[in-house]
């Protein structure tokens, strides 16, 4: 006898893609940042930094300098990360119209993933469909 399951298991994913997002038109936009909300910078960032790091970001207004690998690519990127002055939204900026939307080909509608690996204290970063993706 052989057991048909009407759903069938689900393979463990190799990265903890803590993050997933469908760009937007601001994320590849000319002025375009990467935009994170609020929730997925307390719950998936802020919780791996110290308090200085985060406090700098939070309520100083400051630009932290970080690292983005590719994993795509297996290349690194020195960006920056700050706190929007207009919303409580995040951005990644400086650097990432040039080293990832106009080098990767990205657009409007593409998942990506990304995660803070601790041990390298760097974002990893990967495409997760390049296909256009509906917006929900």
């Amino acid at each position: 006898m052989v057991e048909i399951r009407a759903d069938p298991p689900h393979l463990l994913e190799i990265f903890p893609w803590e993050i997933k997002k469908v760009l937007t038109n601001r994320d590849v936009g000319f002025f375009g940042g990467l935009e994170l909300s609020q929730e997925q910078v307390y719950y998936h960032i802020f919780k791996y930094w110290d308090e200085k790091m985060a406090s700098l970001v939070i309520h100083r207004g400051g630009h932290v300098p970080i690292v983005m690998r590719d994993l795509d690519t297996n290349t690194e990127h020195e960006l920056f990360f700050k706190k929007w002055t207009s919303d409580e939204n995040y951005v990644i900026h400086t650097y990432w119209k040039r080293e990832f939307v106009a080098r990767r080909g990205l657009k409007e509608g593409m998942l990506i993933g990304m995660y803070w690996n601790i041990s390298s204290s760097c974002f990893c970063f990967s495409v997760l469909n390049n296909s256009h993706v509906s917006h929900r």
